[in-house]
């Protein structure tokens, strides 16, 4: 009962700071002093007060002590809602985890995590130690969207609602397919997948908007833009695409991508095209030409 009490003020934004310290201060002398308690009501509190505002004082002292009565599951399961924490809870967790003197376990998501957060500038310096201390690498299935759930990989934190976070993953994702560029054929097919994915997202929340309003005007789905991943990456990354991605993508930029009802996507489509041509040779610039007189007969048609 305590507990809950504890978990409903640290994680209540309203409340203020000194009550919060209060309140974790009563969490911590259960975690001293009653092992009866069981962990996981104190991991659900802890990542509560974590996607909250709390920066007090007792934050670090309490989460180097938690951590090292929790088992490798339990810690995974606060590991693995990082990117929900707010940023100043953030950093001192990952400070606590730097420092832990057991090695600690390396599955792709928490690699794909510390990958990640290599290109923010906050998080930079810190993460880039855990990668080293612990020696991440980065696994083949980081770029792997069939393995998105499992690994929680790239293509998982390419879908977050989260801009931030959304940001650092295109700019990781880039990154890896330069370690990774002979997989690249493959990772074009995925990266088309996802593009596609999201497109079918998209329709099935503006039929949830429309089944709950009742509003043929509620297009709550187009609000989402992750989809622009697919030519925000391409462009960055034109140099490495295979010959027979080339083609492919050109007709999908130009042909499916122009047409996106999303005219910042649209638009990203045609400059990362642009940016296929320019890195690829002029021999693909009839191809391209090509393709825009097919989609311009269309459109005439239509």
């Amino acid at each position: 009962m305590i507990l809950m009490l504890a978990n409903f003020v640290l994680q209540n934004i309203q409340v203020n700071l000194s009550i919060k310290e209060s309140a974790l201060s009563v969490a911590q002398e259960i975690l001293d002093t009653n092992t009866r308690v069981k962990n996981m009501d104190l991991v659900r509190l802890t990542i509560n007060m974590m996607k909250s505002n709390y920066i007090g004082k007792n934050l670090t002292n309490y989460l180097n002590k938690l951590i090292r009565r929790l088992s490798t599951e339990e810690l995974s399961i606060m590991l693995q809602r990082m990117f929900e924490y707010d940023p100043t809870a953030r950093l001192k967790f990952l400070n606590e985890i730097l420092i832990q003197p057991e090695p600690l376990f390396c599955p792709v998501w928490f690699s794909t995590q510390m990958w990640i957060m290599q290109f923010d500038d906050e998080f930079f310096s810190l993460s880039r130690k855990i990668w080293n201390r612990y020696g991440l690498v980065l696994r083949s299935g980081i770029l792997d969207i069939s393995q998105e759930k499992e690994l929680m990989n790239i293509h998982h934190h390419l879908r977050s609602s989260n801009t931030l976070i959304f940001e650092m993953t295109v700019k990781a994702a880039v990154a890896a397919i330069e370690i990774l560029s002979k997989n690249y054929d493959t990772i074009v097919d995925d990266l088309l997948k996802f593009y596609h994915s999201e497109i079918v997202i998209v329709k099935q929340l503006n039929l949830e908007a429309l089944k709950r309003t009742g509003d043929d005007n509620n297009f709550e789905g187009n609000k989402r833009f992750n989809r622009i991943a697919l030519p925000q990456i391409i462009e960055k990354t034109a140099k490495y695409i295979p010959h027979d991605s080339v083609q492919k993508l050109l007709d999908f930029f130009i042909v499916i991508g122009s047409a996106d009802n999303d005219p910042e996507v649209s638009k990203k489509c045609l400059e990362a095209a642009d940016a296929l041509v320019h890195a690829r040779g002029l021999d693909y610039a009839p191809r391209m030409l090509a393709i825009l007189e097919r989609f311009v007969e269309s459109a005439q048609e239509f």
